[in-house]
């Protein structure tokens, strides 16, 4: 995969990226509760965001057939990166999670390089992650994250404390 922000060019795929199932219909049309709606949620983010307006905090995974993967954070204060997505193409969904393990990497890696650059010796990276998502805690584990808090009744913070002296990613 190819990395690289988004740019404003990058609209129409943008607009049309896909990392859930559509909603399942049911009996006459009626559309049945998602079962993943966290998903649901980050892919309506994703086809709405503005890469013109995210000044490089929009990173797009690309392959031979568009978008492979998305990788987005803002910057919150001096100390603290929150990741806001990442998220994989259905494409390539159900493969192991090399995709978002390669989404979440790049993405840590370019927020080091930034707050490098902004002269912080350290900062926090936070994601909040919806309960239901096994799948996102799992990568945020293996990536030496934390669960630490629960924000509301279905998102928990997950925290990593990065020394930017330290070893590279």
């Amino acid at each position: 995969m190819v990395w690289r922000d988004a740019r404003r060019d990058d609209r129409p795929a943008i607009e049309g990226f896909k990392c859930t199932q559509a909603k399942p219909s049911g009996r006459l049309g009626w559309r049945k509760p998602h079962p993943k709606p966290w998903e649901l949620i980050v892919q309506s983010g994703i086809r709405t965001e503005k890469p013109s307006r995210r000044d490089g905090n929009f990173l797009l995974g690309l392959d031979a057939d568009g978008i492979a993967a998305v990788a987005m954070w803002t910057h919150v204060s001096r100390g603290d990166y929150k990741v806001t997505a990442i998220a994989v193409a259905s494409r390539h969904r159900g493969k192991g999670g090399a995709h978002a393990d390669e989404a979440l990497r790049v993405l840590m890696q370019t927020v080091e390089g930034d707050a490098v650059e902004k002269g912080q010796s350290s900062f926090t990276f936070y994601a909040w992650i919806d309960d239901r998502n096994w799948n996102s805690q799992a990568l945020f584990a293996r990536n030496g994250f934390r669960k630490e808090r629960s924000v509301d009744g279905t998102l928990s913070e997950w925290t990593l404390q990065v020394d930017t002296l330290g070893p590279a990613f």
